[in-house]
């Protein structure tokens, strides 16, 4: 992530990514569950170590667009980045 700027704008273009990551991991979350992964399968799906998934959880932007794109094809999300970098989910709960 990049420096705050003291602007307005920057700070709330920060918030609003943070809440996209944030509805990103919810929703991985949500339908892991639903489909009864436990996080070392996801561990497994994205090809990683259990305590990597987790740290990918803890700081989104660090998962890998091949760790998102596995993640979508298993849990049926949509996951969409904008021109602009940011991240979100789409897809039915």
């Amino acid at each position: 992530m990049q420096p705050l700027s003291t602007g307005p704008y920057r700070l709330w273009k920060v918030t609003k990514e943070r809440d996209s990551m944030s509805q990103l991991v919810d929703m991985i979350d949500y339908k892991a569950k639903r489909k009864g992964y436990t996080p070392e399968q996801m561990a497994v799906l994205i090809r990683a170590q259990p305590n990597t998934y987790f740290r990918r959880k803890r700081d989104p932007e660090m998962f890998r667009v091949y760790e998102l794109q596995q993640i979508a094809k298993r849990l049926n999300i949509r996951i969409v980045i904008d021109y602009d970098g940011t991240v979100k989910a789409e897809g039915e709960l």
